[in-house]
């Protein structure tokens, strides 16, 4: 029962406590809503009045001041202080009684008698105040006596608050800038503050940076009372700002400042703009709208980023061996591959650059300062700016566009330099070729590119460069094509590719101008060179009508003079006509000498003539080139002088001189026809002979061909145009006839049947049958090709026998004459003999003399050994015997003896130039060795051909053991070829000069061998080794052209003073030791034992003369 109690009890004050706790906190809020009110509501009034009226600091310090005392005194005194000191329980416990009556006492008693359970002075029982307590507790658990509180303070001090808030909320939302300033000025109450103006001025930017040269647009914003206009100042350069300068007035009136007036349109808020143009200087701004001025703003100008150099570096791809080079220009200009360092320098700090491209591409640049650097590799052709960031931002402005020019690498260019035009093939089937390349940054490669007519299929021949790609190659190239196995009239079309070493976009080619090489028929070749002689003769007979026609002329233009009579214009004319014309023959003569060159050249070098022929034709050669006598040269010019003086003795003088020399030009040029015809003659001769040789060469290779049964076709074409040479053949003996008797080489028509009958077999496909009978063929082939050899030498035989006894008879004229002359010679100085009788026996000898100087003409139109020597010395002797019959029918006996000597010495000295030329007709047709020096100089060829092969596949740089072991061999080599060629000038002695200079290549050969031995082979090494080939095979054409040497030629006599009548020799008129010199001289050539043994004979023939006459 007093457990119940007790609980009771302690349920009751719990009730009570949490009650107080309640109204406490109640009381709190309550009293802070209230501070609340009294602070928002006063802060208010005081903002507003800030708002309104710009309260000073006092009155807003003080207002402040109070307002926060109130509300803190509020808070404190109603909320604070009740929770500090809260009031009993009984308190509470008279509240709950009083809201609920059914408590009546139970609740205050228990709270009063509970405390005197145990002492009781009074005498209240136990057990009531217990029952009490659980009385009241029953009623406490039964009644919310939280309800005693009273909430309606609290729920009206909120009312009060949000009515304050939404009051703030309307006035700060009618006017929230102001009143938001009033806030801030109210909250710093000890802060003065200058009350705004009617207009409030925002200016954007206001201070600003820009690039010089650029537009900077200010935005004015304007609220409040806005007037009708506002006005900008600004000045230019560098004043300070107006807050630095003085006050307002001050500045406005300081000097240099423009003014702007701009229209509002006075509205609440009105936004104004104005553009500042090109702007190079700094400027100082501000705005003014009515006694309202904005701050004074700057702006500053700056420079942008602008390029001050470009520094680029070119790197040329390696192939081109080019060193780098600099330079300071962006516009970049090389060839394609370059890589291009560039090195941009600018006016100021950068943080920024790029190339930017006009295909879009960017190339990103290293900055460093004021510097950047990037890298640009050549392609294409493009255009570029530079684009610069400075570290403000900036970019450049109105960059400067460059250029990238990629140059490309040009095209190699070659050409063929010789030959340089289409031409004929020799029988070596060597073409020497002249090819000259060059490109702008090296050759890589060069090809020799060839096709045979009838092929598709190209041939290539690698044409060996050494050492590191050239710039320019003049290669000497002997091209071999033996190994073709050309037939007569067959074609090679050829030309050179060359490449380059571009290494980048890959080698280029070029080609030179495609040539041809033919090779031509012993036919055809003979055939062109018969119809250029015939128009020769032509031309020069020609000649010799017009001669006859200018002479007879000139003939009558004398005989007018001679009487006397003034020359006129027309004679002027015809002078200066005949002189033209004679002008004319001479050009002529001259071009078909060059034609007869020309025609030696093509023969000699078709090795179609045989080697005494071609000597006449050089000798023909020769003689044209002196049909023109400088004495008619002088004459003419002699001619010219008469007529422009007009003098008729010197004129009449001139026109004789001038014919004088036409008629030694006639003789010349009738000598000069009359040697060419039959020197045409014996070059049919030698042409059959040739042609018949070439038709057994390619019957043989045919006959090869059908054994080896090849195509039908072809082998029949081949054997039907070897019938057509041997037609031809037939043709050409039939023409002969007219001029030697050729019945007895017999008919080549059964040949050219069975050559017929051949073909139709081979076309069948009769191969046996065509065999056999191809080797009939070839026998009878053969069997005409000795009857023709036979024949020539017998005719050329025949004519130099006649030739022979000719010269062999006037020779003998002449001794007898000289011998008349000796002795006349003595009986006129010992006068033993009448003058009459002198001059009578002087008579008879000239006359002699004339009839040896006739026949020494008639033979010299023969042959080429009657040189103009010999006539001289005829004709001095003439001369000197008309000089001593003058003398002595003058009775001049003294004068006349010495004319009669100076006769016999040219009688001598023609006899001495005689016997030469009978000793060179003799040994004329020599060809001592010469099928061994071939045979040995074929051999030097090949080995050397094969050691220059050899030394071109080794190359260059490092070798290896069995290349080192290759060039010792090749060395060896080379010292058998040095002394096969020091063997063979040593063999030829005085003749050396019929193999040209190949004695010389001793020092080539020696330098070859030391770059061997060394082991440094390179381009002139190589260069060497074809020179040295170049030179054998020279030599070898040299031998075929000429057997003889230069000493045997027409030049034979020596040249021997004129004995003139003042001082004459001891000796004059013996012989012997003249006879003995020349004697020696003729010894000493190459002579065969038989010849040698006739000029022993002759020589003691004379000798034995003279002795007599002494």
């Amino acid at each position: 029962m007093e457990e119940q109690a007790v609980q009771a009890y302690s349920n009751i004050t719990t009730h009570l406590t949490r009650l107080r706790r309640k109204e406490s906190l109640i009381r709190l809020l309550s009293a802070s809503a209230l501070s609340a009110c009294i602070l928002l509501g006063t802060g208010l009034l005081l903002v507003a009045a800030e708002h309104l009226f710009y309260l000073p600091v006092l009155a807003r310090s003080t207002f402040l001041t109070l307002i926060l005392t109130a509300s803190c005194f509020t808070l404190v005194r109603w909320g604070i202080l009740p929770l500090l000191s809260p009031k009993p329980l009984e308190h509470y416990a008279i509240k709950v009684e009083d809201r609920f009556p059914e408590f009546k006492n139970r609740l205050i008693g228990t709270l009063q008698l509970w405390s005197k359970r145990y002492e009781n002075p009074e005498g209240y029982s136990r057990a009531m105040i217990e029952r009490i307590a659980q009385e009241a507790d029953a009623i406490a658990g039964r009644v919310d006596v939280s309800r005693v509180i009273d909430r309606r303070v609290l729920f009206n001090g909120g009312k009060a608050l949000a009515g304050i808030c939404i009051i703030w909320l309307v006035i700060i939302g009618s006017s929230p800038e102001a009143m938001r300033k009033a806030v801030i000025r109210c909250l710093h109450p000890s802060t003065p503050f200058i009350r705004p103006p009617d207009v409030a001025i925002s200016v954007k930017p206001g201070d600003a940076e820009v690039l010089k040269g650029s537009d900077l647009e200010i935005e004015i914003q304007l609220s409040g009372r806005i007037p009708r206009e506002v006005t900008l100042h600004y000045a230019y350069g560098t004043l300070e700002r107006a807050s630095d300068i003085g006050s307002q007035s001050e500045t406005e009136n300081t000097k240099g400042w423009n003014q702007v007036k701009l229209p509002t349109q006075r509205k609440r808020k009105d936004i104004l703009k104005y553009s500042f143009k090109d702007l190079y200087r700094p400027i100082l701004y501000y705005v003014k709208a009515n006694r309202v001025r904005s701050p004074t703003f700057l702006i500053k100008v700056s420079e942008p980023p602008m390029v001050k150099h470009v520094f680029v570096r070119y790197r040329f791809p390696p192939y081109t061996m080019l060193a780098p080079i600099t330079g300071e220009d962006g516009n970049i200009s090389a060839l394609v591959g370059t890589e291009v360092s560039m090195r941009i320098l600018s006016n100021k700090r950068l943080d920024g650059a790029r190339l930017l491209m006009d295909d879009g591409s960017v190339v990103d640049c290293e900055v460093r300062g004021r510097s950047a650097k990037a890298k640009v590799s050549v392609e294409r052709d493009l255009r570029y700016h530079i684009d610069l960031t400075d570290t403000a931002g900036n970019h450049n402005l109105q960059p400067v566009e460059y250029r990238i020019q990629a140059l490309r690498d040009e095209y190699p260019r070659v050409r063929i330099a010789h030959p340089g035009q289409d031409t004929d093939l020799s029988e070596d089937m060597i073409l020497p070729l002249l090819i000259e390349a060059s490109d702008d940054f090296g050759i890589s490669r060069l090809e020799l590119v060839y096709n045979r007519t009838g092929q598709t299929e190209q041939g290539r021949e690698p044409i060996s460069l050494l050492g590191k790609p050239l710039r320019g190659v003049t290669e000497e190239y002997t091209w071999d094509l033996s190994a073709l196995n050309l037939l007569p009239e067959d074609l090679v079309r050829y030309h050179v590719e060359v490449y380059d070493n571009d290494a980048i976009s890959g080698p280029k080619k070029a080609v030179s101008k495609e040539f041809t090489v033919r090779f031509p028929s012993v036919r055809e070749i003979f055939e062109e060179a018969q119809r250029e002689q015939r128009g020769d003769i032509t031309q020069l007979e020609g000649m010799l009508e017009e001669l006859d026609r200018i002479k007879e002329g000139l003939k009558e233009l004398r005989r007018k003079l001679l009487k006397g009579r003034r020359p006129e214009w027309e004679d002027e004319r015809q002078v200066r006509s005949a002189a033209e014309e004679q002008m004319k023959m001479i050009q002529a003569i001259r071009d078909i000498a060059n034609e007869v060159e020309h025609t030696i050249n093509r023969l000699r070098t078709k090795n179609l003539l045989t080697l005494e022929t071609l000597r006449k034709m050089e000798q023909l050669k020769e003689l044209l080139d002196r049909v023109a006598t400088p004495e008619m040269k002088k004459a003419l010019e002699r001619v010219h002088k008469a007529m422009k003086q007009l003098d008729p003795q010197q004129l009449e003088r001139a026109i004789k001189e001038f014919t004088f020399s036409q008629e030694e030009f006639q003789k010349r040029l009738d000598r000069t026809i009359s040697i060419l015809k039959r020197l045409q003659l014996e070059q049919q001769l030698d042409a059959a002979v040739r042609l018949s040789e070439e038709l057994v060469r390619r019957q043989k290779q045919l006959n090869k061909a059908v054994k080896k049964e090849k195509e039908k076709e072809g082998l029949a074409s081949t054997q039907e145009s070897i019938q057509k040479d041997t037609e031809y053949l037939g043709d050409s003996l039939g023409k002969l006839e007219e001029e030697i008797p050729t019945a007895q080489l017999g008919s080549v028509s059964d040949l050219t049947t069975k050559m017929g009958r051949a073909a139709s077999m081979m076309r069948a496909g009769e191969i046996e049958p065509a065999s056999k009978v191809g080797e009939e063929i070839l026998s009878d082939l053969k069997i005409l090709s000795n009857r023709l050899r036979d024949f020539r030498d017998r005719v050329m035989e025949g004519q130099k026998a006649q030739i022979v006894r000719e010269i062999k008879d006037t020779l003998r004229d002449v001794m007898y004459l000289s011998e008349s002359q000796e002795e006349l010679a003595k009986d006129s100085g010992t006068g033993r003999a009448q003058t009459k009788e002198v001059s009578e026996r002087q008579a008879i000898i000239l006359q002699g003399t004339s009839g040896v100087a006739k026949d020494l003409w008639q033979i010299a139109q023969k042959t080429f050994f009657i040189n103009e020597e010999i006539g001289n010395a005829v004709g001095r002797a003439l001369s000197s015997m008309n000089n001593a019959i003058s003398a002595l029918e003058n009775r001049n006996r003294r004068l006349a003896s010495v004319f009669q000597h100076e006769a016999l010495g040219n009688l001598n000295q023609t006899a001495i130039l005689l016997y030469q030329a009978f000793s060179n007709v003799l040994s004329a047709p020599s060809s001592i060795g010469f099928n061994e020096l071939m045979q040995k100089l074929q051999g030097l060829s090949d080995r050397q051909k094969a050691i220059n092969d050899a030394t071109e596949r080794l190359g260059q740089g490092k070798l290896s053991l069995e290349e080192q072991a290759m060039l010792a061999r090749l060395a060896a080599e080379q010292a058998i070829v040095k002394r096969g060629i020091e063997e063979l000038a040593e063999q030829m002695g005085s003749r050396r000069d019929v193999l040209g200079r190949i004695d010389e290549l001793g020092k080539e050969v020696a330098e070859v061998i030391k770059d061997l031995q060394r082991e440094q082979v390179n381009q002139e090494t190589i260069q060497r080794q074809r020179r040295i080939l170049s030179r054998l095979l020279d030599a070898q054409r040299s031998l075929r052209r000429r057997d003889y040497t230069r000493r045997r030629e027409a030049e034979v006599g020596g040249k021997y003073f004129r004995r003139g009548p003042d001082g004459l020799p001891e000796d004059l008129g013996e012989r012997r030791n003249l006879l003995e010199e020349e004697l020696k001289k003729v010894l000493q050539q190459d002579y065969s034992s038989e010849y040698r043994e006739l000029i022993l004979r002759y020589f003691e023939a004379i000798s034995g003369d003279v002795e007599t006459s002494r």
